[in-house]
């Protein structure tokens, strides 16, 4: 709990300062959908007609102004098993920020923090997770975004895990 009220207060410490750093432009609100496509490869790869891996993420960034966004995001997880009748399913929903340093909004460099909650279905347990990542984001004729970062998750749900997150991000603005 010490943990999460130490994340909850950085994360409002950073909104406060990022008011007086950021300007606010049209640009702020805008909004980005996208998805990765590692995670969507991943699962391609990992299907097999006796067992299945399907991870569907949906990323959203809201711009507050050019230098802050608000990230609010889920990733659904479907693993089923032929030989021993298992299946899993297991949603991660996560509400974080991303540091844009160069003020481009959604185009540049990029440095994300972001907490979330994880809930599985066939075990009825819950954690939570935590990542950071940074990378760079690409805004194509104003509205195709292209996102690469590397990071790490650490997930804590029955056990503690750290695992590095490759990111290829695809979407678009749609506002």
């Amino acid at each position: 709990m010490k943990t999460i009220r130490r994340i909850i207060t950085c994360l409002l410490l950073a909104i406060f300062i990022s008011a007086f750093y950021g300007q606010e432009k049209e640009a702020a609100y805008s909004t980005t959908l996208t998805t990765n496509l590692a995670y969507l490869t991943l699962s391609a790869i990992s299907c097999s007609k006796n067992s299945a891996l399907v991870i569907v993420p949906v990323y959203c960034e809201i711009m507050l102004n050019d230098f802050l966004g608000v990230n609010p995001s889920t990733v659904v997880i479907y693993t089923s098993n032929v030989q021993t009748s298992h299946y899993g399913l297991m949603i991660l929903a996560e509400l974080g920020i991303t540091l844009h340093p160069n003020k481009k909004g959604h185009a540049g460099f990029v440095i994300g923090i972001i907490p979330g909650i994880v809930y599985s279905f066939d075990s009825n347990i819950s954690g939570y997770t935590i990542s950071a990542n940074a990378g760079y984001q690409w805004l194509i004729k104003d509205r195709l975004v292209i996102n690469t970062t590397l990071g790490g998750r650490y997930i804590n749900i029955d056990g503690q895990m750290l695992i590095p997150d490759l990111g290829i991000n695809i979407g678009y603005k749609i506002r």
